[in-house]
């Protein structure tokens, strides 16, 4: 009778934490979404509120890729990320704070470990991910320019025979956003 009572505590459990995981997961969802609908308004809400001339030197299919693609590139790779960071940095907090209570000296050189290592880490790769990130915007860009350009005279691109120009062009953007 322990037993089956033990299992079926168990799966009780199993089944409110697997709830509570599907309601978090399903709040952070949508603050995520509501995140992106407002940098969306307010980046349009901007670039409308631009003179004229600054639209003149720039190419409205790069603007229209930043609006669309590019925001959900930032929420999805950076607002994500820091809010699971702050969540696991407050669980390993919490674990520093229990370790600390058994064990003072051992709290203090894990939270030291830790948080040099994440320090390393964060000092190696900062440098590389901001370079990566402009090669990957300059290439969406030119992306959304070649298929504005691609599409928008496909009547002169197909009557002049460059369509392995454009093809090209766009092939070597899409990698280097890939890479």
């Amino acid at each position: 009778h322990f037993l089956v009572f033990l299992g079926g505590l168990v799966l009780i459990l199993l089944t409110i934490s697997l709830t509570l995981k599907a309601f978090t997961s399903y709040a952070q969802l949508k603050f995520f979404a509501l995140r992106e609908v407002t940098l969306s308004q307010r980046l349009i809400e901007a670039y409308l509120r631009q003179p004229y001339v600054w639209f003149i030197t720039r190419h409205t299919s790069s603007l229209g890729a930043t609006i669309l693609a590019q925001v959900n590139e930032v929420v999805g790779g950076l607002l994500i990320p820091i809010m699971n960071a702050i969540g696991q940095g407050a669980i390993a907090i919490a674990l520093l704070i229990l370790i600390f209570v058994v064990d003072p000296v051992l709290a203090i050189l894990a939270g030291l470990v830790l948080s040099s290592s994440y320090l390393v880490i964060y000092k190696i790769v900062s440098r590389p991910l901001a370079r990566l990130g402009t090669e990957r915007l300059d290439a969406h860009h030119i992306r959304y320019k070649v298929v504005a350009e691609t599409l928008g005279g496909a009547r002169e691109v197909r009557l002049s025979g460059v369509e392995e120009l454009f093809i090209g062009k766009f092939s070597r953007a899409a990698e280097i956003s890939a890479d």
